[in-house]
């Protein structure tokens, strides 16, 4: 019941009057690109270093890093531009648009990989508010049509400083990531119970039909059998059929 208005963005429409408008640009302390390939080669890499954060890395969400995708210390003090810290959002410049994920304090220290953008926001704006809405199907949209690359998607931090973003209040961006957060675990919840009921379905079924079949259990009499039907003759249909 709150007042609308219309954001000026056609894929957006209205939004709250006290929200802001503004692009990813405007509230970014910085955009960089990750090391291009002649400043990390791939002789470069170590097992068990520091973990370099590819695209492949970024899993709904979250960042899951290769062991045999890192480098040494001397190699992460030389490319010490591209290191990422708490708060950077990481974002996948190739391949499905909007994969993004927020650097934790545990992945704090990492670096960004060649085909990553390292974003850093100013005061204005909660990452997790922000990665999220970059992860809205809007918003991959808005990518594709933006995209360049004859043969695969490519975006670059011109692309990524126009992405229109709305911009609640501060305290506002919280609130919404903690109900966010909430109703997404309750979801999660009642997904894995369904999960675990349709496995346990599927074992029934499959044991059912085993024990059917191999004789164990007596089925006569459970379901009466169809009659075949008078010539020209079609052939009889199961029970189950």
């Amino acid at each position: 019941d709150v007042e609308m208005k219309d954001s000026g963005v056609e894929w957006l429409g209205e939004v709250p009057a006290g929200w802001a408008i503004s692009r990813l640009g405007l509230i970014s302390e910085s955009l960089q690109t990750g090391p291009f390939g002649s400043q990390l080669h791939a002789s470069e890499y170590i097992e068990d270093g520091i973990p370099v954060i590819n695209p492949s890395n970024i899993q709904d969400g979250t960042i899951v890093p290769d062991p045999k995708c890192t480098v040494g210390d001397n190699t992460l003090k030389r490319l010490i531009r591209h290191r990422l810290t708490t708060g950077d959002i990481i974002f996948a410049r190739r391949g499905d648009m909007g994969r993004c994920a927020c650097i934790a304090r545990e992945t704090e220290g990492w670096l960004c990989g060649t085909g990553s953008i390292r974003i850093r926001l100013n005061e204005s704006a909660h990452p997790e508010f922000v990665m999220t809405f970059l992860s809205t199907q809007g918003v991959k949209d808005y990518l594709l049509t933006e995209s360049v690359g004859s043969t695969m998607d490519n975006l670059n931090t011109s692309i990524l400083s126009r992405i229109p973003v709305v911009l609640p209040p501060l305290a506002e961006q919280k609130a919404i990531m903690k109900r966010i957060i909430f109703g997404v675990g309750q979801i999660d919840e009642i997904l894995s119970s369904v999960s675990e009921t349709v496995s346990k379905l599927h074992e029934y079924r499959t044991s059912l039909i085993s024990a059917a079949v191999t004789g164990k259990i007596d089925v006569r009499g459970e379901v009466p059998a169809a009659p075949c039907p008078s010539p020209p003759f079609t052939p009889c249909r199961r029970p189950d059929q």
